[in-house]
């Protein structure tokens, strides 16, 4: 039987991304809308062309990839001709690296890899890797093609939408508050009752967002790197 790997989003609809961006900074953001970029011969290939053997082509940017500037893409790849693929993002700062190696790129990936897991980066806006392709394969190749696939993401900065939603609590509250005065009577107890049990839940939720945007940052976040280069 054929083992199926599928490629899930990281997030979902509605939850709190942290992206590590190419400056080496977190930044939050909502997610409004995700829809899948499927593996296709139309749009999702980059063929860098031909390669003689023994040939290096160095840090070549990878435009089919880049994101609109309120947009997250999360990518993996598949080498599918017999070249070596290095990655840097930005450029200059190398992907998939130890102390003492930079990691390459090859047909052998998915043969260890089926789920090509171990590829999978971010790209936030334009921000795109660059790719250093080699070819060692002992012959010259006309084609050296690489194919991308993954989840594209619309976004929401963060704090924008924790301030919308802190005002839909603020109204909700009034709301409850003034049904609770309307309601007072012995024989709309139970009533009030629930009604005072989501006016609780709405001043926890309150308080809760009103504790993030102090503190800066929310207290429940996702985070993805779309750098090779640290935090700060």
């Amino acid at each position: 039987m054929t083992q199926e790997y599928v490629f899930e989003p990281f997030a979902d609809i509605g939850e709190v991304v942290g992206i590590l961006t190419t400056e080496g900074s977190w930044i939050y953001r909502v997610i409004t809308y995700a829809e899948p970029l499927p593996p296709s011969e139309e749009g999702m290939v980059k063929d860098f062309g031909e390669i003689s053997n023994n040939t290096t082509l160095e840090e070549k940017e990878i435009s089919l990839i880049k994101m609109r500037s309120n947009e997250l893409g999360q990518f993996r790849f598949e080498v599918l001709d017999p070249i070596k693929v290095k990655v840097a993002q930005p450029r200059g700062i190398a992907r998939f690296t130890s102390r003492n190696t930079t990691v390459w790129v090859t047909q052998l990936t998915k043969e260890r890899d089926p789920s090509l897991r171990s590829t999978e980066f971010f790209v936030y806006g334009g921000d795109v890797p660059v790719f250093t392709v080699k070819n060692e394969s002992g012959k010259d190749l006309t084609k050296s093609r690489v194919q991308f696939y993954g989840w594209r993401f619309i976004l929401q900065d963060w704090k924008e939408w924790a301030n919308e939603r802190k005002k839909r609590i603020e109204e909700a509250l009034d709301k409850v508050e003034s049904e609770i005065e309307e309601e007072r009577g012995p024989r709309r107890e139970a009533k009030v009752r629930r009604k005072r049990t989501l006016l609780r839940q709405l001043r926890e939720e309150l308080a809760k967002i009103e504790l993030e945007l102090a503190f800066g940052e929310p207290l429940k976040v996702k985070r993805v790197v779309a750098t090779g280069r640290g935090g700060r």
